[in-house]
């Protein structure tokens, strides 16, 4: 199988994601044993696994020769208020042997890999890659070379899962060093750490270094420093980091002008950009869906679309909706505020 047919599994997928879940798992089957090549024996619908005491089906389930469980595949209509996340984890860590990828088929491809066998998996924005149905794009020619059935080998999966997630990593790592630094720069000592960097400097260099260190102290504390940021705000590079990859998103700065922002303080400052808590409200119901950013203390941002599902929303109960929230009840220690909008909002790194 060519990856140069990934258009044609593309264009089944955008065909069949708003139909019918069964339509839409059709599909699914069709590009797995016809596009992809792999045998019926080796994929199995509706394939059922012990849970507790009771018995689930998983939608699809991709075996070796030897009928060994491989990879977990969770199928969700993109219109679906659930996003398979959560079942997904939960189905690969109750095969025996316990897997560690898994898919979600959803508005697009998700690709999921978790040491844990799926524990830690909670949403979308947990995967390690994710692929649009869009004809032209590299990352549907990638999921045809991994999947492809005459090239499959899972040892060349696991390492593309292995290697993409520690990619990740570094970014999240880098961000957040950017923002420990843009911290330390733009706090109360930003200008003393600064003048004790200059000054350690100039003692290692001529003319500078014949002098006492007292006295480049005494030098550099007469002048006038300032820090200030550049107005100038860099944008991510969206076909590198994008919303589902949270892991990348990490330690990013908003991109709001909170001189604007309604605040409503409390012991979770709820931040609404846009203006007031009412027009929120108001936005929500109107379209239908809004957003929610989970900041936490160590600067990592978790965004959540919020759908707007039984229309109960009001300025009175929006509070007790947050709490109740399943990433706020699992992380509340660890959130420092929370910003809601209508919109989706900008990360950016302020340097």
């Amino acid at each position: 199988m060519q990856k140069e047919n990934w258009p044609i599994i593309a264009r089944l997928l955008d065909l069949t994601k708003e139909s019918s879940e069964s339509n839409f798992q059709n599909g699914i089957m069709s590009i797995l044993t016809s596009d992809l090549g792999w045998p019926e024996s080796q994929v199995s619908k509706e394939y059922p696994v012990r849970m507790g005491s009771t018995s689930k089906k998983m939608d699809f389930l991709l075996k070796d020769s030897e009928q060994h469980p491989m990879v977990v595949i969770e199928v969700k209509l993109s219109k679906s208020h659930d996003d398979g996340v959560a079942q997904l984890g939960s189905y690969m860590n109750a095969l025996e042997p316990q897997l560690n990828i898994g898919l979600v088929i959803k508005d697009k491809i998700y690709v999921f890999y978790d040491e844990s066998n799926g524990r830690k998996l909670s949403s979308l924005s947990d995967a390690i890659y994710s692929i649009p149905f869009e004809s032209g794009c590299a990352e549907g020619e990638k999921f045809v070379e991994l999947f492809d059935f005459n090239s499959f080998s899972y040892k060349k999966l696991l390492d593309f899962c292995v290697k993409r997630k520690q990619e990740l990593k570094e970014k999240q790592d880098k961000l957040q060093m950017i923002q420990k630094i843009v911290n330390l720069l733009f706090g109360s000592a930003g200008v003393d750490f600064v003048k004790s960097a200059v000054v350690e400097k100039l003692g290692s260099i001529e003319p500078f270094k014949n002098y006492s260190f007292q006295v480049l102290e005494a030098a550099i504390a007469d002048l006038d420093i300032s820090i200030k940021k550049n107005t100038e705000k860099q944008e991510l590079n969206k076909s590198e980091y994008t919303a589902e990859e949270s892991i990348a998103n990490n330690s990013l700065v908003l991109d709001i002008d909170r001189s604007s922002c309604y605040i409503d303080k409390g012991k979770k400052n709820k931040i609404y950009p846009n203006g007031s808590q009412e027009r929120f409200v108001e936005n929500f119901h109107a379209q239908g869906y809004g957003f929610i950013y989970w900041v936490l203390e160590n600067g990592e941002i978790k965004k959540e679309k919020w759908e707007n599902r039984n229309n109960s929303i009001t300025t009175s109960n929006i509070n007790n909706n947050l709490g109740s929230k399943t990433y706020y009840r699992a992380n509340k220690q660890r959130i420092s505020e929370i910003v809601i909008s209508s919109k989706e909002l900008n990360l950016t790194i302020n340097y």
